[in-house]
Protein backbone atom coordinates (compact mmCIF):
# COMPACT_ATOMS: atom_id res chain seq x y z
CA UNK A 1 0.00 0.00 0.00
CA UNK A 2 1.28 3.44 -0.88
CA UNK A 3 1.30 5.99 1.88
CA UNK A 4 1.53 9.76 1.72
CA UNK A 5 4.88 11.31 2.48
CA UNK A 6 5.25 14.64 4.21
CA UNK A 7 9.05 14.51 4.57
CA UNK A 8 10.60 17.52 2.80
CA UNK A 9 12.75 16.65 -0.21
CA UNK A 10 15.73 18.47 1.25
CA UNK A 11 15.94 15.78 3.96
CA UNK A 12 16.46 13.06 1.34
CA UNK A 13 19.29 12.49 -1.12
CA UNK A 14 18.62 12.53 -4.87
CA UNK A 15 18.94 9.44 -7.05
CA UNK A 16 22.55 8.20 -6.85
CA UNK A 17 24.44 8.89 -10.08
CA UNK A 18 28.06 8.28 -9.08
CA UNK A 19 29.47 4.78 -8.52
CA UNK A 20 29.12 3.83 -4.85
CA UNK A 21 29.45 0.39 -3.29
CA UNK A 22 26.09 -0.85 -2.06
CA UNK A 23 24.86 -4.33 -1.31
CA UNK A 24 23.50 -6.30 -4.26
CA UNK A 25 19.88 -5.63 -4.96
CA UNK A 26 17.24 -8.08 -6.05
CA UNK A 27 14.37 -6.23 -7.66
CA UNK A 28 12.07 -3.71 -6.13
CA UNK A 29 8.74 -4.18 -4.41
CA UNK A 30 6.40 -1.25 -4.82
CA UNK A 31 5.40 -1.87 -1.21
CA UNK A 32 8.91 -0.65 -0.26
CA UNK A 33 8.28 2.73 -1.88
CA UNK A 34 6.26 5.71 -0.77
CA UNK A 35 5.38 8.51 -3.11
CA UNK A 36 3.46 11.64 -3.92
CA UNK A 37 2.49 13.62 -7.00
CA UNK A 38 2.39 17.41 -6.76
CA UNK A 39 1.19 19.46 -9.73
CA UNK A 40 -0.17 22.82 -10.75
CA UNK A 41 -2.80 23.43 -13.39
CA UNK A 42 -1.67 26.55 -15.21
CA UNK A 43 -3.28 28.06 -18.30
CA UNK A 44 -1.69 25.66 -20.78
CA UNK A 45 -1.01 22.39 -18.94
CA UNK A 46 -0.93 20.40 -15.73
CA UNK A 47 2.75 20.32 -14.77
CA UNK A 48 4.13 18.42 -11.85
CA UNK A 49 6.52 16.07 -10.14
CA UNK A 50 6.17 12.38 -9.28
CA UNK A 51 8.44 11.44 -6.35
CA UNK A 52 9.08 7.86 -5.22
CA UNK A 53 11.11 7.41 -2.04
CA UNK A 54 12.76 4.33 -0.57
CA UNK A 55 12.42 4.37 3.22
CA UNK A 56 13.64 0.78 3.68
CA UNK A 57 17.17 -0.28 4.55
CA UNK A 58 17.51 -2.16 1.25
CA UNK A 59 18.31 -0.73 -2.17
CA UNK A 60 15.52 -0.91 -4.70
CA UNK A 61 16.65 -1.96 -8.20
CA UNK A 62 14.30 -1.08 -11.04
CA UNK A 63 15.18 -2.88 -14.24
CA UNK A 64 12.12 -2.62 -16.43
CA UNK A 65 9.82 -0.35 -18.36
CA UNK A 66 7.12 1.44 -16.42
CA UNK A 67 3.81 2.56 -17.85
CA UNK A 68 2.59 5.78 -16.26
CA UNK A 69 -1.07 6.68 -16.68
CA UNK A 70 -3.17 9.69 -15.79
CA UNK A 71 -6.38 8.19 -14.43
CA UNK A 72 -9.70 9.56 -13.24
CA UNK A 73 -11.36 8.95 -9.88
CA UNK A 74 -12.57 5.53 -11.10
CA UNK A 75 -8.92 4.76 -12.06
CA UNK A 76 -9.94 4.62 -15.72
CA UNK A 77 -7.02 5.61 -17.97
CA UNK A 78 -7.12 9.01 -19.64
CA UNK A 79 -3.64 8.98 -21.19
CA UNK A 80 -0.49 6.90 -20.75
CA UNK A 81 3.17 6.85 -21.65
CA UNK A 82 6.18 4.67 -20.80
CA UNK A 83 9.57 5.25 -19.27
CA UNK A 84 12.57 2.90 -19.45
CA UNK A 85 14.21 2.47 -16.04
CA UNK A 86 16.95 -0.04 -16.82
CA UNK A 87 19.43 -0.52 -13.93
CA UNK A 88 17.97 2.31 -11.86
CA UNK A 89 18.61 2.04 -8.12
CA UNK A 90 16.78 3.91 -5.43
CA UNK A 91 18.97 3.41 -2.39
CA UNK A 92 17.84 3.67 1.23
CA UNK A 93 16.70 7.21 2.12
CA UNK A 94 16.89 8.33 -1.54
CA UNK A 95 14.27 9.15 -4.12
CA UNK A 96 13.50 9.05 -7.83
CA UNK A 97 11.70 12.06 -9.27
CA UNK A 98 9.96 12.34 -12.62
CA UNK A 99 8.78 15.67 -14.06
CA UNK A 100 5.62 15.52 -16.12
CA UNK A 101 3.48 17.72 -18.34
CA UNK A 102 -0.10 16.86 -19.35
CA UNK A 103 -1.47 18.98 -22.22
CA UNK A 104 -4.55 19.49 -24.38
CA UNK A 105 -7.37 17.58 -22.68
CA UNK A 106 -10.36 17.86 -25.05
CA UNK A 107 -12.66 15.13 -23.75
CA UNK A 108 -16.04 16.30 -22.53
CA UNK A 109 -16.49 14.11 -19.49
CA UNK A 110 -14.15 12.96 -16.78
CA UNK A 111 -14.49 11.76 -13.23
CA UNK A 112 -12.39 14.09 -11.11
CA UNK A 113 -10.09 14.13 -9.20
CA UNK A 114 -7.12 12.76 -11.11
CA UNK A 115 -4.26 10.46 -10.16
CA UNK A 116 -1.19 8.72 -11.54
CA UNK A 117 -1.07 4.95 -11.86
CA UNK A 118 2.36 3.36 -12.26
CA UNK A 119 2.60 -0.14 -13.71
CA UNK A 120 5.83 -2.15 -13.82
CA UNK A 121 5.46 -3.97 -17.14
CA UNK A 122 7.72 -6.85 -16.05
CA UNK A 123 6.42 -7.62 -12.55
CA UNK A 124 2.88 -6.25 -13.04
CA UNK A 125 3.15 -4.36 -9.73
CA UNK A 126 1.00 -1.25 -9.60
CA UNK A 127 0.91 1.97 -7.58
CA UNK A 128 -1.84 4.59 -7.53
CA UNK A 129 -0.99 8.10 -6.31
CA UNK A 130 -3.49 10.99 -6.27
CA UNK A 131 -2.37 14.23 -7.92
CA UNK A 132 -2.33 17.08 -5.40
CA UNK A 133 -1.62 20.78 -5.70
CA UNK A 134 1.12 22.32 -3.52
CA UNK A 135 -1.48 22.87 -0.75
CA UNK A 136 -2.47 19.20 -0.65
CA UNK A 137 -5.78 19.64 -2.50
CA UNK A 138 -6.67 17.05 -5.13
CA UNK A 139 -6.32 18.21 -8.75
CA UNK A 140 -9.83 18.11 -10.18
CA UNK A 141 -9.44 20.25 -13.30
CA UNK A 142 -7.82 18.79 -16.42
CA UNK A 143 -5.56 20.88 -18.64
CA UNK A 144 -7.32 23.21 -21.08
CA UNK A 145 -8.20 22.05 -24.56
CA UNK A 146 -5.99 24.17 -26.82
CA UNK A 147 -6.72 22.44 -30.13
CA UNK A 148 -9.46 19.88 -30.84
CA UNK A 149 -7.42 18.65 -33.83
CA UNK A 150 -4.39 17.77 -31.72
CA UNK A 151 -4.01 14.77 -29.44
CA UNK A 152 -3.46 15.31 -25.75
CA UNK A 153 0.09 14.61 -24.52
CA UNK A 154 1.73 13.28 -21.36
CA UNK A 155 5.46 13.98 -21.30
CA UNK A 156 7.96 12.62 -18.75
CA UNK A 157 11.53 13.43 -17.79
CA UNK A 158 13.58 11.91 -14.96
CA UNK A 159 14.94 14.73 -12.81
CA UNK A 160 17.70 14.60 -10.25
Amino acid sequence: MLTACTTPLNSLSPLQTEPVEYPQTVGCNFSDLTGYVHAENNINAVQGLIVLSNYTDNPCLIDSIWDLLIVDSQQSPIISTSINLVNTNIYAEQYLSIDFTWNNYCQQDSNEPFGVKILDTETQQMLYIPIEDPNGNLISSPPACKDQNQKQSFLLQISQ
